[in-house]
């Protein structure tokens, strides 16, 4: 897959996407959103954890939209997990929990962001792409945050809620 100077596909490459939802209906309303945008393509979906985790290994995706309350394996298990096998993807936590208890958490072990699902906007794939070209940014080692900001709560495009952090480590994530 090539990549234009901000770290995204190219216009002829998507970036591809592991959706991680236990419902079915959500999974398919953001999967027809994302696609239609033509910047992004899901590549692969979950329904829990533990396939989440085989997935992201498995496919390597530029995104993992994951969601925190699933049977078998939460995301709050699969997370780190997910994380290790693919340090590459940029771990988007999408959750019906409220941010202001779950975000720092989810944040520390190792998401990018933090969106709450009810406040989904209708631009989702225009704020992934920014997103996205912010996490690029941070794997190549540049500075996204103020150095002494962990966790940065923006409103982000259609008034959508974002926790972002940067920590340290995460600025430096590479393929070992």
């Amino acid at each position: 897959m090539t990549t234009d100077d901000g770290g995204l596909p190219d216009g002829n490459d998507p970036a591809t996407v592991l959706l991680v939802d236990d419902e079915e209906d959500l999974r398919t309303l953001i999967r027809i959103g994302l696609q239609r945008s033509g910047a992004f393509k899901v590549v692969a979906e979950a329904a829990n954890g533990r396939d989440a985790i085989e997935l992201a290994a498995q496919h390597t995706p530029d995104v993992v939209l994951l969601d925190l309350m699933m049977p078998e394996v939460d995301g709050r298990e699969a997370l780190p997990k997910i994380v290790t096998s693919s340090p590459r993807s940029m771990v988007v936590v999408l959750s019906a929990l409220q941010a202001r208890q779950e975000a720092a958490p989810s944040i520390a072990a190792g998401a990018f962001a933090y969106v709450e699902k009810t406040e989904l906007g209708s631009d989702m794939a225009g704020q992934l792409t920014s997103l996205l070209l912010e996490f690029r940014r941070a794997l190549r080692g540049e500075t996204v945050l103020a150095p002494s900001s962990k966790v940065h709560v923006s409103a982000g495009v259609s008034g959508t809620t974002t926790a972002v952090a940067i920590a340290d480590a995460d600025l430096h994530r590479q393929d070992d």
